[in-house]
């Protein structure tokens, strides 16, 4: 989970100091795209999807989840404004979406 936290940490940062990046990253996920046709795109959830995969079968993260599914769910830090308290932003939009991915807790019998 941390190899996760801290790829989606990158990712941010990149996205808010690479010249570009947050754009290309916007036009890859808008649903009027052909996503498939996209290195970046292809690169990033290509990647987000082995970090994913490695959690799920740790038990960590919950089985039913896809990484194109999450990618859209981050897609509020392509919106980030490195004018403002962007990290702390970022901590808090990857905060929830991570949290919404880690497998709930199992309940045991009292």
């Amino acid at each position: 989970m941390d190899a996760l936290r801290s790829w989606v940490e990158r990712l941010a940062g990149y996205a808010v100091t690479k010249h570009g990046l947050a754009d290309a990253l916007r036009k890859v996920t808008s649903p009027a795209n052909d996503l498939s046709s996209t290195d970046i795109y292809t690169a990033i959830v290509g990647t987000l999807d082995r970090l994913l995969q490695v959690n799920i079968s740790a038990g960590n993260l919950r089985p039913d989840l896809d990484a194109e599914d999450v990618i859209l769910a981050l897609a509020g830090l392509w919106q980030l404004d490195p004018a403002s308290d962007w990290r702390g932003q970022a901590h808090r939009i990857y905060d929830i979406v991570l949290g919404g991915l880690q497998r709930p807790a199992r309940h045991t019998s009292t």
